[in-house]
């Protein structure tokens, strides 16, 4: 408190190494500045002793021994309760509480002992030991109780226990930890409970005595007095138990500094109510003149103040100073300075209010009554939404408020057993988003004020989540087993009534599916490998698979698709389950050898549809992979040369079946006389399919081909008939008869300035014939040439071999060469064509035209087969012999 200058130290004793200050002084103690008095004892150098609040404290859960003979944790101990103390004497005594300490502490110890007793408390929390008071950190106690004399606890320390038993100090263990912490304040001179069967120290406070009010009551904020003097600290239950006190240079309980023996009277809240602090504003305003005299102005009035140090200088009088802030705890009047102002009052009063209640429940927003989420995963998220509380209850002034979302199955406390979700702040959030499990589910909303008071619940409305899933056998059954007309059931299930039922199958077709594919397996040896998420065969090359066709599919039930392939050969029929099913391949004998079966079968000739099983959810559900077949392909028609060398300037192609039982060779060896094996020459660079797909074709047994160009003699119409000029010759024309007559030169020559149309003449005998046509030939019958005689047609444009023609030996030169296929009805080759054997030589310049085919005839001989034949070659007249001079040079 101030007091005016003329107080002196004169009669002041200071002890503690403290002094007395004759002059108004800031002093810094435990971190906060005050301001001390004249005639008032300050610290000694180095500052004060840290006033910080009390700190020794045990966790939730330890056992604290009660009058009576229990036990209570010490969290759930209230103002009032008695517990057992005991004094350094061993004496026994029953306390009162006066007050809980419940902080939030940072950091906690376990101690264990050898009996097997543990007890959690804060490192400078003192235990009894047969030594004495101790702590893990003595320094810290003193912090606290300075006047307790504190050992340093370590293992190996006996302390004292209820029942005597000797309790060494075993291990220690601290960790940091922010949980709430407990301790008890107790009245009189009691210092001592028993934690956890241990003596501890309780917690420390005032030098002498604390402020005591009686039993229920709670010490009020308002000062009712403050004295310097001789006053003494009273002892509980005297006529002054109102009275706080502390020793020299303490704080008291609500941090007012304690001068030389001060003693500060305060009011005490009756039980039931609590003190509350109220900021009012009216009343008078007082000009003061240092302590000489003062002008007091009404509340309102209008008043000019002077230059600082004149008499009309206003200053602020406070009838309660706090010594240690300067702020005002009791009426307050505020400074002014300046010019005209008005007077005007602000203070504090304190009044005693009810202890803290607790609010209203919350009036719940969203969801509706009986709302229907939809959780397929198991769970919705689900915003709930409430109104603000209006009505808090009584609480204190400053603090966390807190609304708890309760969701639970029980209809009527959904927070008995069920989740609960918190928001808090002075203004905590009305909404929740909460995961909610799937069934129907209940939920409610409390408010707790800043004092932790906890509403009643709101109205509890209930909310359903549907966690409908037809794959989950707790909402639909598995199905039953198919009966005699491929039907199968199941049951269904909701936890909401959303008809999910009403629109999930309860009873259906029991469906499998065949699937596989029909393929050209004239390459290969074995099936390729199938998808098993398809059924398919995989790796087909292009072109392989039977595109785009139908086949005959039956069975135990109709077939419910078509049974056709795709663009690839795939095929997949959907059918009735179980049940057996055949195939027809007849279709397919068009492009496919279907006599006999299949070349390949993949998995099975039948296809075996099994029963549905009990847990598939999705139809078709009996599945019958890799029913594939691969059939010998019926080959187009192809050609074959005998005993003779073959040249294609612009190329050549044969497509040599993989079916063929014999040498699989593009020209086969002569087996006559001279046995020639023959030549494959190309003029421009050699296909990969050549020959075909069939891997194991070839050119030949020697494998002789070479890339080489033509670039000899054109020995074609126009080298001829410059030759012929040489020659005699006879004219002819078409239909014209012939009539051989060599005259004794052993061939004739017949010469045609048009085409031929019909042309089937086959020399007899040694004939040996030639005609030399300008024009195109068409050779209408089988021309058959013995050995001996001789034939040559060579033609200015194309011979034409009709397709009944079977034979034609001879030598044919010509610009071009055709040998087409039958075709009756003009929608192309019939594949009825006999094969054409052509004996001799075939020359065509600008190439040949070859289109016979022969259905499955194919599939084992060439449509076209060409034989070398030598003796043609040893009978050919001088008119067909080209002579030729070597020259050599003569060195005599």
């Amino acid at each position: 408190m101030y007091a005016c200058a003329d107080v002196s130290c004169a009669n002041t004793t200071c002890t503690g190494g403290r002094k007395c200050t004759d002059t108004y002084q800031n002093v810094s103690c435990g971190g906060n500045t005050f301001t001390v008095a004249v005639g008032f004892c300050i610290c000694p150098v180095g500052g004060c002793p840290d006033s910080g609040d009390p700190r020794t404290c045990f966790a939730a859960g330890t056992k604290v021994n009660m009058d009576g003979g229990d036990k209570k944790n010490i969290e759930d101990i209230k103002v009032g309760d008695k517990v057992v103390s005991q004094s350094e004497t061993d004496v026994r005594s029953v306390s009162t509480v006066t007050k809980l300490d419940q902080p939030i502490r940072e950091h906690m110890c376990r101690l264990g002992f050898t009996n097997g007793g543990t007890v959690k408390l804060t490192e400078e929390h003192p235990l009894m030991t047969h030594d004495g008071w101790k702590a893990l950190d003595p320094n810290k106690t003193k912090d606290e109780n300075p006047d307790l004399i504190v050992g340093k606890l370590e293992k190996g320390d006996v302390v004292v226990r209820e029942d005597g038993v000797r309790a060494e100090l075993q291990n220690i263990s601290c960790w940091s930890e922010k949980v709430p912490a407990y301790n008890l304040i107790l009245d009189g001179n009691a210092r001592t409970y028993f934690a956890d069967g241990f003596l501890a120290h309780n917690k420390g406070g005032c030098n002498w005595s604390q402020v005591n009010c009686p039993a229920g009551g709670t010490k009020n904020g308002k000062v009712v007095s403050v004295s310097c003097g001789s006053s003494y600290c009273p002892a509980p239950g005297t006529a002054q138990a109102v009275t706080g006190c502390c020793g020299d240079g303490n704080y008291d309980e609500d941090g007012w500094y304690c001068g030389n023996q001060q003693v500060t009277t305060y009011e005490c809240c009756p039980a039931g109510t609590t003190p509350k602090e109220t900021l009012v504003n009216g009343g008078t305003y007082t000009r003061d003149n240092g302590c000489s005299s003062s002008t007091t102005c009404n509340d309102g009035d209008d008043l000019y103040i002077g230059s600082w140090g004149s008499s009309t200088v206003c200053s602020r009088t406070c009838d309660y100073p706090d010594p240690e802030t300067g702020s005002c705890r009791g009426q307050e009047k505020i400074n002014t300075y300046g010019s005209i102002t008005q007077c005007q009052e602000r203070h504090i009063e304190y009044s005693c209010v009810p202890t803290c209640a607790a609010g209203v429940a919350p009036t719940l927003a969203l969801p509706d009554e009986g709302g229907v989420f939809a959780g397929p995963s198991g769970a919705a998220s689900i915003n709930f939404d409430w109104n603000a509380v209006a009505n808090w209850g009584t609480e204190s002034a400053s603090g966390s408020r807190t609304y708890t979302l309760c969701v639970g199955t029980n209809n009527t406390d959904p927070c008995s057993g069920g989740s609960t979700y918190t928001t808090s702040g002075v203004t905590p959030a009305t909404a929740y988003t909460a995961s909610v499990p799937f069934g129907t589910k209940y939920w409610g909303v409390k408010a707790a004020n800043s004092c932790s008071y906890t509403s009643p619940l709101s109205a509890v409305r209930s909310v359903c989540v549907e966690g409908f899933n037809v794959a989950n056998t707790d909402y639909v059954s598995n199905w039953s087993a198919c009966d005699a007309n491929h039907k199968h059931t199941r049951t269904c299930r909701e936890d909401c009534g959303t008809d999910n039922c009403a629109v999930t199958p309860l009873e259906e077709d029991c469906l499998g599916a065949v699937r596989g594919t029909l393929f050209n397996a004239s390459d290969y040896g074995s099936c390729p490998a199938f998808d098993p998420a398809t059924g398919y065969l995989t790796g087909l090359p292009a072109g392989v698979g039977a595109a785009s066709r139908n086949f005959g599919f039956a069975g135990t039930w109709p077939p419910l698709s078509t049974a056709v392939t795709d663009s690839s050969g795939n095929y997949s029929i959907q059918v009735y389950a179980p049940g057996s099913y055949n195939y027809d391949f007849s279709p397919l004998s068009d492009i496919y050898v279907t006599g006999g079966g299949p070349k390949l079968t993949c998995f099975s000739a039948v296809a075996s549809v099994p029963s549905n099983p009990v847990n598939c959810q999705t139809q078709p559900c009996s599945l019958v992979n890799d029913m594939s077949f691969g059939f010998w392909k019926i080959y187009g028609g192809w050609w074959q040369a005998v005993g003779g060398s073959v040249h294609g300037d612009t190329g050549v192609r044969s497509e040599i079946p993989a079916s063929l039982a014999t040498e699989m060779s593009l020209i086969l060896p002569d087996t006559t006389a001279g046995n020639r094996l023959g030549f494959l020459s190309y003029g421009t660079a050699r296909a990969d399919d050549m020959l075909g797909t069939n891997p194991e074709a070839k050119v030949s047994s020697e494998l002789w081909e070479k890339e080489s160009k033509y670039s000899g003699q054109i020995y074609d119409w126009s080298f001829y008939n410059s030759r012929f000029n040489l020659f005699t010759k006879t004219s002819w024309s078409d239909g014209e008869s012939v009539v051989y007559d060599d005259q004794g030169k052993g061939y004739q020559i017949f010469q045609s300035d048009g085409s031929i149309n019909s042309f089937d003449l086959s020399p007899t005998g040694t004939q040996k014939v030639i005609f030399h046509i300008n024009g195109n030939v068409r050779v209408t019958g089988d021309i058959v040439v013995p050995d001996g005689a001789f034939l040559a047609v060579i033609a200015k444009g194309t011979i034409t071999f009709d397709p009944s023609v079977s034979q034609a030996d001879g030598w044919y030169v010509a610009e071009s060469i055709a040998i087409p296929c039958l075709d009756v009805d003009s929608n192309g080759c019939d594949k009825t064509d006999s094969q054409f054997a052509g004996n001799g030589s075939f020359i065509a310049w600008n190439g040949f035209s070859l289109g016979r085919t022969r259905n499955l005839t194919n599939n084992v001989a060439p449509s076209e087969k060409f034989t070398y034949r030598q003796d043609l070659y040893r009978n050919a007249p001088a008119a067909m012999k080209v002579y030729t001079k070597l020259y050599k040079p003569f060195v005599p």
